[in-house]
């Protein structure tokens, strides 16, 4: 933990929820973000979250009046590939393809023993978000 904490340099705090709060930092001269319990470093999406761009009409195209198809269809694949979602936790990066939906709901995770695939049956997620099935 000491030599993490020697590579790690914490900058801002970018938000925070129920399981942390997420830094914008570097980790061995990279920009990264952490969760300061875990360490856990990830790439820094730049655009925010999909809610964030939503609520700040990004994408949003004035002269038509109507929303930027591209990308929302290219974000809309991305988030249908990775199931219930809510836009909180899908964050947007550019790319050289253009931008990217990236998942970031840690939220349900857990670590699990060896040979274990699952914990629970149990329903869980933010109502609105989850599949009716």
């Amino acid at each position: 933990e000491a030599e993490v904490q020697q590579e790690l340099r914490l900058e801002e705090q970018l938000g925070e929820g129920a399981f942390g709060t997420v830094y914008r930092g570097t980790w061995r001269g990279m920009q990264a973000l952490t969760d300061t319990a875990l360490y856990l470093v990830g790439e820094l999406c730049t655009h925010g979250s999909l809610c964030q761009v939503i609520e700040s009409g990004r994408l949003w195209d004035a002269e038509l009046q109507a929303p930027r198809l591209g990308p929302v269809l290219t974000v809309l694949c991305d988030i249908a590939e990775g199931m219930d979602l809510k836009p909180d936790n899908v964050l947007l990066q550019d790319t050289a393809k253009g931008v990217v939906a990236k998942v970031a709901d840690l939220g349900l995770g857990a670590i699990l023993t060896a040979g274990t695939t699952h914990l629970s049956d149990a329903r869980v997620g933010t109502q609105l978000y989850m599949a009716p099935e």
